[in-house]
């Protein structure tokens, strides 16, 4: 499958909740016009995800690419705490690695994932947030708190999803070919950045960020393009 990325859509952020996605989201938008952030609850359907979430999870993504075309038809650079097709690929081959989905409910799941990935729009680069598991339980946990949420986290599987997803981010071990034909091509051509934020504060990750779409001309024009 060749990637075609698309110009009005600078970038997506990608990666383990609670890392800071929205935050940078919303600073690299703030950059100016034409830059937008789209909110977006792509996965907000609890914890727990099973195959009919699967089924849910596949139009929310397909929700989101049409509200990016929307925004790139109304000449609005959509920037994306989400990168709705690769995020979903990558939950439902965790459920399926920690056994809590069928292996063959997934596979056939991912192969109509892969005829979307089609068809979809790519951003013109990736930023990919990873945080260690003990910082990250301990924001989650102040973010529950603040959300009047008791339920603690399981640190087992939080680690389990951080070090399956440092494998597919930094170490390039992809869980399924649907996963490595949507990351491979934003690394083969220097449009990925894989940002730790355990110890970085909010604006130093966003300057790194900045620094990286620059070096990847992301904050240059783009040539205009109809999409359809």
């Amino acid at each position: 499958m060749k990637i075609e990325f698309e110009p009005c859509y600078p970038v997506s952020i990608t990666g383990v909740h609670g890392a800071g996605k929205k935050t940078l989201r919303d600073g690299i938008a703030a950059a100016g016009e034409p830059f937008a952030a789209v909110s977006f609850d792509l996965v907000k359907l609890g914890r727990i995800v099973d195959a009919e979430g699967l089924e849910t999870f596949r139009d929310r993504y397909l929700q989101l690419d049409a509200r990016i075309r929307e925004h790139c038809r109304m000449g609005r650079w959509p920037v994306t705490s989400r990168f709705g097709i690769l995020d979903i690929a990558i939950v439902a081959s965790f459920m399926a690695r920690v056994g809590r989905i069928e292996t063959g409910v997934v596979e056939s799941y991912l192969a109509r994932l892969r005829q979307d990935a089609q068809s979809v729009c790519y951003p013109r680069a990736l930023i990919a947030m990873v945080c260690r598991p003990e910082a990250l339980a301990e924001r989650l946990r102040k973010r529950d708190l603040e959300n009047g949420l008791n339920a603690p986290r399981g640190a087992k599987a939080l680690a389990g999803l951080v070090a399956f997803l440092e494998g597919i981010y930094v170490r390039a071990d992809y869980p399924h070919p649907a996963i490595a034909e949507i990351v491979s091509p934003y690394k083969q051509e220097g449009r990925f950045l894989s940002l730790d934020t355990s110890e970085s504060t909010p604006a130093g990750s966003l300057e790194e960020a900045k620094a990286f779409l620059g070096r990847a001309g992301i904050f240059a024009p783009a040539a205009p393009r109809t999409v359809k």
